[in-house]
């Protein structure tokens, strides 16, 4: 049993790519309730194509794109989309949301954008910036919504995440050492010191995750992408985060990740690390 931990200081907005944003290619990547639809209407903010509600129920309806983007707790968003009624429209508000989600998907809370309540709106932005994941948030994912509609249509377009986090805070104790050196180099000329020696070596590494950790794996990808370009990390192969035995500031040997599917609720994560 032995540990990883790697902190990160993020410093520049990250735009998190909203699969088919403009809706140019139709449906994909969106999840329609009943009087939404995709397509064009001559309504659009670029493009050809948009999203329009027709509902005139009163019942509220949505349309959730179905990117469910990694988060973590205190992270915080920039979210909006343009949103467009026409002359007829008639209802409570249309508006973007971003919803929180646990780790296992299962809905939390959503974050309101700005709400558009009059009729011949013209393209306007709802939005919000600086909201705050909520406690327990693995996921967030984006949706429209026309509330309380009761006539007309309502058009949506052009939607995006930001995400300006401060810290990735993986955090990974289970793991086991692979049975494999491999002296690359040796920077001792003399052999005598031996913690120069041990600089000239690759460890490697293999994880299995347990059933319940397979929902870790955003953070995985997100943890190798990270260090992938030379950033060090603490590693620990014997001991644990709350009583290290030996930790190590080491770094990524490049092109050693790999991820093995071993079932569809298992995966195998194998390594090398060279000290920093």
């Amino acid at each position: 049993m032995g540990y990883i931990n790697y902190k990160k200081t993020r410093s520049v907005i990250t735009d998190l790519t909203v699969e088919n944003a403009g809706f140019e290619s139709g449906d994909v990547s969106w999840t329609k309730e009943t009087n939404f639809s995709i397509g064009v209407y001559g309504v659009a903010r670029t493009g050809t194509y948009s999203a329009r509600c027709n509902e005139v129920g009163g019942v509220s309806r949505s349309l959730l794109n179905s990117i469910h983007f990694p988060a973590a707790e205190g992270e915080t968003f920039d979210f909006g989309c343009y949103v467009n009624t026409d002359a007829s429209w008639a209802g409570a508000s249309a508006r973007c949301f971003l919803q929180f989600e646990d780790s296992a998907q299962v809905f939390i809370s959503n974050a309101p954008g700005s709400g558009i309540t009059t009729a011949s709106s013209g393209w306007t932005l709802s939005s919000d910036t600086g909201v705050v994941a909520p406690a327990g948030t693995g996921y967030v994912q984006l949706l429209m919504s026309s509330i309380g509609q009761t006539a007309g249509n309502v058009y949506f377009d052009d939607a995006y995440i930001t995400n300006d986090y401060n810290r990735l805070n993986p955090d990974f104790q289970q793991f086991k050492p692979a049975h494999q050196d491999n002296i690359i180099e040796n920077a001792s000329r003399d052999w005598v010191n031996v913690e120069t020696i041990y600089l000239g070596r690759d460890k490697a590494y293999e994880v299995k995750s347990d059933i319940v950790d397979v929902s870790l794996q955003p953070q995985w990808e997100e943890f190798w992408h990270s260090v992938s370009g030379g950033e060090t990390f603490a590693l620990d192969a014997t001991g644990t985060e709350a009583a290290p035995d030996n930790p190590l500031t080491v770094k990524l040997v490049p092109r050693s990740w790999r991820i093995e599917e071993i079932g569809p609720r298992h995966h195998v994560y194998s390594f090398k690390v060279r000290v920093a």
